[in-house]
C-alpha cells in the first residue's frame, strides 16, 4: 500500500513531461530577450533569454508576448511579424531597435482577427531606414510609450515614423504616449493603396514633430475609409503639413480633433480635402502659411478653439458645430 503514492506521482511526472513537450511543439507563450541572450534552441525562459526579439519571434507562439529583460539593442530590423504578438518592455530602460539602409524597423502583416502590440521600445533609422513600423494588414494595432524617429524619405512611401497601408478588412490602430519625430516623409501616413480597408485610429496624447508631414490621412487611391481621433495631442514644427487629410469622395471618413495643438507647421497647421473634420478645445497657432485650411471637405468648429497667430488664420468654410 505504501508504494501506491510513488506509482502515482511517477504517472503524473510522466504526464508533465508530455504536456511540457507538446506546449514547446507549439513554441512558447511568453519568452524573454536581454542584451546577456543568445538566440537558438531553448532560448526564451527567463533563464536562457533570447538576444533578439527576431530570435524570439521565431520560438514564440501565435498570441505569445516577447518581454524586454534588460536595456539594450534588441534589432536589428527588419523584424517581420507575421503572427499576433506583444512586444513589451514595461521600463527597464532603453530597448531599441535599428533599421539598416532601406529596411524598415517593423513590417507586419497578420491575420484580420490578429492584433499586434508594441510597448516601450525606441525605433530609429539612423537616417537611412525606410519606415518605423509598416503595418500592411491585420485586425489591429497598438503602440504606446514609444520613441520613432529618422527614417529617410527615398522614395516609394518610404520615411515615416508609422505607415499604415492595410488594403482589405477593418483595422483597429492605438498610438498613445508617443513621440513621432525626425522623418522624412511623415510621422504618421494612413494610406490605402488599393481595395477596401477601414481604418478605426486613435492618436492619444502623441508628440509629432519636426517630419515632413505630421498627421497624413490619404484615400484618394483607393476607396478606403477612415474614423480618426486626435486627443490630447502636440503636432508641431513640420516642414510641410500638421494634419492632412485628403479623402476619395465615394469614402465616409472623418477625423475628430480635441484638446490639441498644431504649432509651428510651416504649411499649415491642419488642411482638408475631403469629409469631415471636427476640431474642439484645440489651439492652432504660429504656422507658416495658414492655420486651418478647407479645400473641399467640411471642417466643423466647436467655436472654443484658439486660432491665431498664423500666417493666415483660416481658409475656406468653417462651419460651426452644436455643443450639446
Amino acid at each position: 500500500m505504501r508504494k501506491k503514492p510513488f506509482l502515482m506521482l511517477s504517472i503524473l511526472t510522466v504526464a508533465l513531461a508530455g504536456v511540457s513537450a507538446s506546449a514547446s511543439a507549439t513554441g512558447l507563450t511568453k519568452a524573454w530577450v536581454s542584451s546577456a541572450g543568445a538566440n537558438g534552441s531553448g532560448c526564451g525562459p527567463i533563464a536562457t533569454p533570447c538576444r533578439t526579439i527576431a530570435g524570439a519571434l521565431a520560438i514564440l507562439a501565435p498570441g505569445g508576448e516577447i518581454d524586454i529583460h534588460d536595456p539594450g539593442a534588441y534589432g536589428p530590423g527588419p523584424i517581420v511579424i507575421n503572427q499576433a504578438v506583444s512586444i513589451v518592455n514595461d521600463g527597464v530602460g532603453v530597448a531599441g531597435v535599428q533599421a539598416g539602409s532601406g529596411n524598415n524597423a517593423f513590417t507586419i502583416s497578420v491575420g484580420a482577427a490578429d492584433t499586434v502590440v508594441i510597448r516601450g521600445l525606441t525605433i530609429d533609422g539612423g537616417g537611412v531606414g525606410s519606415n518605423g513600423i509598416e503595418f500592411d494588414g491585420g485586425g489591429g494595432l497598438t503602440v504606446a510609450n514609444c520613441v520613432i524617429r529618422h527614417f529617410a524619405n527615398t522614395g516609394s512611401n518610404n520615411g515615416n515614423g508609422i505607415l499604415l497601408a492595410p488594403t482589405v478588412g477593418t483595422t483597429s490602430v492605438l498610438v498613445s504616449n508617443a513621440m513621432i519625430a525626425d522623418n522624412g516623409l511623415a510621422g504618421v501616413y494612413y494610406d490605402a493603396p488599393s481595395g477596401s480597408n477601414t481604418l478605426n485610429a486613435a492618436f492619444d496624447r502623441v508628440i509629432v514633430q519636426n517630419n515632413n508631414n505630421g498627421l497624413a490621412f490619404e484615400t484618394a487611391g483607393g476607396v478606403a475609409a477612415f474614423n480618426a481621433s486626435v486627443s490630447e495631442s502636440i503636432v508641431r514644427n513640420n516642414s510641410g503639413f500638421g494634419l492632412f487629410q485628403d479623402t476619395n469622395p465615394s469614402a465616409i471618413s472623418q477625423v475628430v480633433v480635441d484638446s490639441s495643438y498644431f504649432l509651428g507647421n510651416q504649411t499649415a497647421g491642419i488642411q482638408v480635402q475631403g469629409q469631415t473634420l471636427w476640431l474642439g478645445r484645440s489651439v492652432v497657432q504660429q504656422n507658416g502659411i495658414v492655420g486651418v485650411r478647407n479645400l473641399g471637405g467640411t471642417i466643423n468648429s466647436y467655436q472654443d478653439n484658439k486660432i491665431n497667430g498664423n500666417g493666415t488664420d483660416t481658409v475656406g468654410t468653417i462651419s460651426t458645430a452644436s455643443n450639446h
